[in-house]
């Protein structure tokens, strides 16, 4: 919904909102039927006393304003990659309306098993069709950025699928399956970047950890992040002699290559996301902004939204506008490759280091014009 859309929301909707702050309870509680029922109350109130005053605008709101991300991880993703079409489907790009990218999967997903319906009349597409909708898809898009396997997306997706309760077993396990393939190749279909920079760091991960080294790295803050994934390994050495036979076991730990590979993407994000956090809350000090947040929900006062999300975006920016991929490869080849022995895995991970996934067209500056971007 535009703000303009919002706005006129407010002014049809206020005299269920006075009557709510009025009477919360003895009233019509028109309250009671949004979302967040005591957020919207606590709303309500804030308005109603506004109105009292000759003059609004001199009214002191005392409820903080809170703004999030859009799906922010993989923000994250497309500004690394400066993806364009990902850009714009997670509201990076200016847009009249805010952009869904759960819809946005959603409907790809569709388009996908209607031209399978249309070209092979499979029994599954035409089985599937009218189930698949957003609910069906969200939790899967949401935490593929955060490192969500394939297995992890069966299991999410086939409990949406069993909800509707329109299938039999047998149905909901071919069902399960084959739109859990379309909703990955799908996502994959709208952040192209992003499937490579993932490989490309999963690639990296999997290479220093068999390798016997922990995956490191260095954030733009200058925090030094190390992944401490390990596995139990055991030894046993014998001791024969003429009066004693004894054999001793060694317990040592190596890094475990499976979990720091599959770990090292969505941490590396994580801290990029944190980062970004870190930037904004520091210039909103310098700059007398009251700041508090969770992850990718920021506040402040209402009287300071404006500037909050002006610092937000240029945090972003500045964030993005540093060569992250390089210095992660320049890190790691300064830093671990002098350590490793195994020289064809250490000429593997040189030629990885070497070939960083290539960039899009995608403008940084455009996020300043980006109304949703944290909405």
């Amino acid at each position: 919904m535009a703000y303009e859309e919002r706005l006129g929301f407010i002014d049809a909707h206020l005299p269920l909102i006075l009557d709510s702050a009025r009477n919360p309870l003895a009233g019509l509680k028109w309250w009671t039927t949004l979302d967040e029922p005591f957020q919207a109350l606590a709303a309500c109130c804030e308005l109603s006393k506004a109105t009292k005053l000759a003059n609004p605008e001199d009214f002191i709101c005392h409820l903080p304003v809170h703004q999030d991300g859009c799906c922010n991880g993989l923000q994250h993703y497309a500004a690394l990659g400066r993806d364009v079409s990902g850009a714009k489907s997670v509201n990076v790009l200016p847009s009249e309306v805010p952009q869904d990218v759960y819809g946005a999967v959603c409907d790809i997903v569709l388009e996908k098993i209607r031209k399978e319906k249309r070209d092979d009349c499979r029994d599954i597409a035409e089985l599937v069709e009218p189930l698949v909708n957003r609910k069906v898809v969200k939790q899967t898009v949401m935490t593929q950025v955060y490192g969500v396997t394939y297995y992890g997306g069966i299991l999410q997706i086939r409990a949406r699928l069993k909800e509707t309760e329109a299938l039999d077993s047998k149905e909901l396990s071919l069902a399960t399956s084959y739109v859990t393939n379309l909703v990955f190749a799908s996502i994959g279909d709208l952040f192209v970047s992003t499937g490579k920079i993932k490989t490309w760091l999963r690639e990296i991960a999997n290479e220093i950890a068999k390798a016997g080294l922990p995956v490191q790295w260095v954030t733009p803050l200058g925090l030094q992040v190390i992944q401490s994934y390990t596995k139990r390994m055991s030894n046993k050495n014998f001791i024969n002699s003429p009066t004693n036979n004894m054999a001793t076991l060694n317990i040592v730990r190596t890094p475990a290559a499976a979990k720091h590979k599959n770990a090292f993407p969505p941490n590396y994000i994580h801290s990029l996301d944190a980062t970004h956090m870190l930037l904004t809350a520091r210039s909103c000090f310098k700059q007398g902004v009251t700041f508090a947040h969770v992850h990718d929900c920021f506040w402040t006062h209402a009287c300071d939204v404006d500037d909050m999300n002006k610092i937000c975006r240029e945090e972003f920016i500045n964030l993005h506008k540093l060569p992250l991929l390089e210095n992660f490869a320049d890190f790691v080849t300064n830093n671990l490759l002098p350590v490793i022995k195994d020289d064809r895995r250490k000429d593997r991970l040189t030629k990885l280091l070497k070939n960083i996934p290539p960039v899009g067209d995608l403008d940084m500056e455009e996020v300043k014009k980006s109304v949703f971007f944290f909405s």
